[in-house]
Formats: structure tokens, sequence, C-alpha cells
């Protein structure tokens, strides 16, 4: 594709308002870059394009950029806790001052989950 070309394609891509138009049109934007990458680094170089682009595609990285932080979030969140209900069992079972059932009431797990700890902490409670 030529420049001028390029340069229609994506202002038709950005007057496009329905969302099933915009899933749409983000793979043939994204088939039309792959396709014509040495035009679309051009476009780079030229400022006003290269804001224009940034312009047009800027709702869809955020969005990209939205979505990963939630998932890293979210993992980050779910290993910490592990990590964190681990230690304190561990800790718990370290003591001696608490049976299977009641570390596994107080961290929120399952008794055969605080037997499967102590068994491969080789940590047997008092």
């Amino acid at each position: 594709m030529e420049k001028d070309q390029l340069q229609k394609f994506l202002m038709a891509v950005q007057q496009l308002q329905k969302k099933n138009e915009k899933i749409y049109a983000d793979a043939v934007v994204s088939v039309v870059t792959q396709a014509n990458h040495k035009q679309f680094e051009n476009m780079k170089e030229d400022e006003s394009m290269y804001g224009e682009l940034l312009r047009i595609l800027k709702p869809d990285l955020d969005e990209e950029i939205e979505t990963a932080v939630r998932e890293t979030t979210k993992n980050v969140t779910q290993s910490v806790t592990k990590n964190v209900t681990q230690d304190m069992i561990l800790r718990m079972l370290e003591k001696g001052k608490y049976d299977y059932d009641e570390i596994a009431e107080i961290a929120g797990t399952s008794v055969e989950t605080v037997k499967k700890m102590a068994k491969s902490a080789v940590i047997v409670p008092k």
C-alpha cells in the first residue's frame, strides 16, 4: 500500500463506532500493519503521521495495557497470598501449638493440604 492509502485506511478505521466493527477493524489493521511494516515505519518517522497513528491506536493500546496490568495484579496477588498462607502454615506447624484442624481453619485451607505440607516439610506437630 502507498502512504496516502494507508493514511486513508487509518482515518476510515478511526471513524468506526460499533464494537464489532472495531474488532474486525483491529484484525484488519493488524494484517495491514504486518504486510506494510516498512510503510508504517516510514510513517512513524513523519512526526505528524506518528501522532495520528498513536491517536488512532491509543485506545487499543490503553486497553491492552489495562488488561495486562489487571492480569499481572491478579497473578501477583494470588502468588503472594499463596506464599504468605504457606509460610503461616509452616510457622504454626513448627510451633507445635496447633493441630491440623486448627491450622486448616485459621489458614482457610483443607486439613489435607496442611498434612501434605507437614509431611513434605518433615514437621510433625507436638
